[in-house]
């Protein structure tokens, strides 16, 4: 694993989505990501991420919702998750938080 990778899952271990916004509806989804770092399974961690992402894009939380596709990006790129990470550099640029031709 990238020194990278393994500083961003140390920062991120004891982050919480539900210290960001309780939710019941997003408990689930907490406790997989806070499984997926303890496993250092940075593979799930993308596809958990964007997850997350998409939960506030419904709420139209467009703050959070960019933070989760960050993340989403950054662990997806690290495993080769082309898909998922130009899902979430789309969501970017389409908000403003990402150049247009920064991919």
């Amino acid at each position: 694993m990238p020194e990278a990778t393994r500083e961003r899952l140390a920062k991120l271990e004891s982050r919480d989505i539900m210290d960001i916004i309780p939710d019941n509806h997003l408990s689930a989804l907490n406790e997989k990501i806070l499984a997926a770092h303890a496993a250092n399974d940075v593979g799930q961690l993308g596809h958990l991420y964007a997850e997350a992402a998409r939960a506030f894009e419904t709420r139209n939380d467009i703050d959070h919702a960019a933070f989760f596709h960050v993340q989403a990006f950054v662990f997806s790129l690290d495993t080769g998750d082309l898909e998922t990470a130009e899902q979430s550099r789309q969501f970017l640029v389409r908000h403003g938080r990402e150049p247009e031709g920064a991919g």
